[in-house]
């Protein structure tokens, strides 16, 4: 039984009956408060009519001597009056003995249920000295028990037109109520039975509406948290495809010519070319293991930030890539404009070594490279410029994939295995910062890194340093 069907049914179970209970109620306070008026006017009707009947006896001239009979004779006028006022009533005067148990000007009032109809009976003795004398007042009450057998038939419509008109209001109430639950049930069925997620509209401002807009909140980042597994399940396999590719082409070619070398008979210069073309796959092979195993640390460490002296900073760089930019005939032009700025140094150091080696092999010999560090609002930027190849711009969306390769020939044959962008993705990612990319084919690549400042610091007057390596 759903949630609403309980609350409605526990609802009618106690209202209905509390309802119909207090209508009952109602209507015999109504019956009662009627008998009792009743008894009350028939109470005060006798008494008054005995008091007026000795005032007049007493008012006649000689009353001393009045015969036998006057008491009758006086009374009968006024029963007569009130047999016209109401002919329901029935009133008569007579003599009785007077006893111990009869105290004069004392009433009886009661309701005798007997006979075909409940009776009004009312007796009253007349003052001194006429105490042998007693009124006798009786009235039938079929009016009043008609009257209360309407009202329990009225009672009984009205009951059951309004428990049927309340429990339908309650069940709609209910029903819309606990409509966003139902709502919710069924996306948590959806979402259970792995189909997307859909919002569930918010209505109102109650406890439910914000128990729904947190489902909602809930729901999105389970939502983005699985379409995340997913990209990352998905990465990794393609991660591992990619691998798998990337390692067969070097280890057929070393085979194949380690296997030439142990079978063929070869001349001194083909099997130097053949050792030579092995250890440069080999060397290849160890530069992307290593590349992989440094993603997968940085993966893991935590951040270790510190301050970083830009000017120590851009040294480093430049003693690492000394000879890479010599071997090209490249030139490595730097512009500072911060005093230092907050990181992981060894991180940072690993992506400037990457973006600046990605341009050297863009670069044509003899072409220059740029090297830049500003601090900009609340941010250090790091950018690196080369006028070599370029890209089209279809490529720059997938540039930091694993493996991927603008010019597959290219990069292969100068040691690139396609990681060094991926990792550097990482490293942007691990800081909290973006990297952008600006490319022209024939003109050349900008790659600009935006990292978040924890301790700013002045920026001095800009340097321009000019190092030809």
């Amino acid at each position: 039984m759903k949630l609403w069907q309980k609350i409605y049914m526990t609802a009618l179970l106690l209202f209905l009956p509390v309802l119909n209970v207090g209508l009952f109620m109602g209507a015999r306070k109504i019956f009662d408060y009627n008998i009792e008026a009743a008894k009350d006017q028939a109470s005060d009707e006798v008494h008054m009519l005995c008091h007026t009947i000795v005032r007049d006896i007493e008012s006649l001239p000689g009353v001393q001597q009045l015969r036998e009979g006057i008491v009758e004779e006086v009374s009968r006028t006024y029963i007569e009056y009130m047999a016209a006022k109401d002919s329901s009533v029935t009133m008569e005067i007579t003599y009785v003995d007077v006893s111990e148990d009869v105290t004069m000007g004392q009433q009886l009032v009661q309701i005798y249920m007997g006979g075909d109809s409940p009776i009004l009976y009312v007796t009253e003795l007349l003052e001194t000295p006429y105490e042998g004398y007693q009124l006798y007042y009786t009235k039938p009450l079929d009016d009043f028990y008609q009257l209360w057998d309407d009202l329990k038939t009225v009672f009984m419509v009205i009951s059951l037109s309004c428990s049927i008109v309340l429990a339908l209001i309650l069940y709609l109430l209910l029903y819309e109520l606990t409509y966003p639950l139902s709502r919710l049930s069924t996306e948590v069925e959806r979402m259970r039975r792995g189909e997307p997620w859909q919002p569930v509209e918010v209505e109102g401002k109650d406890d439910i509406a914000l128990l729904t807009e947190r489902f909602n909140e809930m729901a999105e980042e389970i939502q983005a948290q699985l379409e995340q597994l997913q990209r990352e399940n998905e990465t990794k396999q393609q991660l591992v495809d990619d691998v798998a590719h990337e390692l067969r082409t070097p280890l057929t070619a070393i085979y194949g010519y380690a296997e030439y070398l142990e079978k063929a008979r070869c001349s001194e210069e083909e099997r130097l070319e053949a050792l030579e073309y092995i250890m440069m796959e080999s060397k290849r092979l160890s530069h992307m293991g290593q590349e992989l195993l440094t993603m997968a640390i940085f993966r893991e460490d935590e951040l270790n930030r510190e301050e970083i002296d830009a000017e120590g900073f851009v040294k480093d760089i430049s003693s690492m890539l000394e000879g890479t930019l010599h071997e090209r005939r490249l030139r490595l032009q730097k512009n500072i404009g911060v005093k230092s700025f907050m990181g992981d140094r060894g991180m940072l150091i690993c992506l400037a070594r990457n973006l600046i080696e990605n341009s050297a092999r863009a670069s044509e010999s003899g072409g220059i490279i740029q090297f830049y560090i500003w601090e900009e609002k609340d941010s250090v930027c790091l950018a690196v410029q080369d006028h070599g190849i370029g890209m089209e711009e279809e490529e720059l969306d997938r540039i930091t994939d694993a493996f991927y390769r603008v010019d597959k020939a290219r990069s292969r044959s100068n040691g690139g295995a396609g990681i060094g962008l991926s990792l550097c993705a990482l490293i942007v990612r691990k800081h909290g910062g973006t990297m952008e990319f600006e490319s022209q084919v024939g003109l050349g690549t900008t790659v600009t890194v935006t990292l978040p400042v924890i301790l700013p610091v002045p920026m001095p007057e800009e340097v321009d340093e000019e190092d030809e390596i």
